[in-house]
């Protein structure tokens, strides 16, 4: 019950009109009807000056209450207007910045090492972020205090649009078994696309172990893509370990629609190669930013987000 009281105590500071209205309106109520038994006892008792006087001033309350409360439903009305305005232009600035958003999900979220996800970073650097430099800018004064106070539930909105735009980039993967290996390198390159970056096939003739290579911001990586019917195997591993070193990019990555064996995650971790299902392509930047983070010595365990 403490923290249901607390909770009300936060609300009802916020809701000022609520407060003003309501919670002093009882006190008003028993002073018009204080002065109304006075005038009554007074009629026969005190003086005509008295009588006039009580009765204005029982009118002017009474008339006090009223506007209070009118006052009240109009600033409930806009209220609800200014939060409806909110998060119309929330809706349409969501549309036009999703893929960004969700390209900043994948690089801020990420799991401790008890595997539960960790979203300070996500919620502060990103959502936070975004809301302070898009959002706020195109609010009025009212409605900026109303996004104070509605702030959790438009963070809530925020998460589980990109969320869901996340999920639905992971459906939208367009996968066969029937592909063959052009197919699927095309495949792999589509959806680093969508997550903003930016990707390029590597000559027939200088791949030396890498398909594709792709770039963000500060970020270069060499991937190989795996399209079989059985586990990967450490050979796919060594390879791009040579090509990352030929192709001067720094992070190595090896993608497949399988799993990898035992010796290619025992090799991978040594050398802080990625190995990923191509379905976990969403999570390869946040991956790579945290790898300073990780207590393993710099090197991102080989397995963490193969299938």
């Amino acid at each position: 019950m403490g923290e249901n009281w607390e909770k009300f105590k936060k609300w009802s500071k916020n809701e000022k009109w609520y407060r003003k209205s309501i919670f002093k309106q009882p006190g008003l109520y028993g002073l018009s009807f204080f002065l109304a038994y006075w005038n009554v006892y007074y009629y026969d008792t005190g003086t005509f000056f008295d009588f006039v006087f009580n009765f204005i001033v029982f009118f002017l309350i009474l008339g006090g209450i009223f506007y209070s409360i009118k006052k009240s439903l109009i600033s409930g009305e806009n209220r609800e207007k200014a939060e409806r305005k909110i998060y119309r232009k929330l809706d349409k600035l969501l549309e036009a910045h999703i893929d960004t958003l969700v390209a900043k999900r994948s690089k801020y979220l990420y799991k401790d090492p008890y595997g539960s996800d960790v979203y300070h970073d996500w919620v502060e650097k990103g959502i936070m972020y975004f809301i302070n430099t898009q959002l706020r800018p195109h609010l009025s004064a009212y409605e900026k205090d109303r996004l104070e106070i509605e702030m959790d539930q438009v963070i809530e909105v925020i998460d589980e649009a990109v969320r869901s735009k996340t999920r639905r980039v992971r459906v939208q993967i367009d996968f066969s078994e029937t592909m063959d290996r052009i197919e699927y390198e095309q495949l792999c390159k589509e959806i680093l696309e969508k997550l903003g970056w930016k990707v390029g096939r590597t000559r027939e003739d200088l791949k030396e172990g890498v398909d594709l290579v792709a770039s963000k911001k500060d970020l270069e990586i060499s991937l190989q893509c795996r399209k079989q019917s059985r586990p990967v195997g450490m050979n796919a591993v060594k390879e791009i370990i040579a090509g990352k070193a030929f192709h001067n990019t720094p992070y190595g990555v090896v993608v497949t629609s399988r799993s990898f064996s035992d010796a290619a995650k025992k090799l991978a971790s040594q050398h802080g190669i990625f190995l990923l299902h191509h379905k976990n392509l969403t999570r390869l930047e946040g991956m790579i930013r945290r790898r300073g983070r990780l207590p393993t010595g710099g090197k991102m365990p080989a397995d963490s987000s193969a299938r």
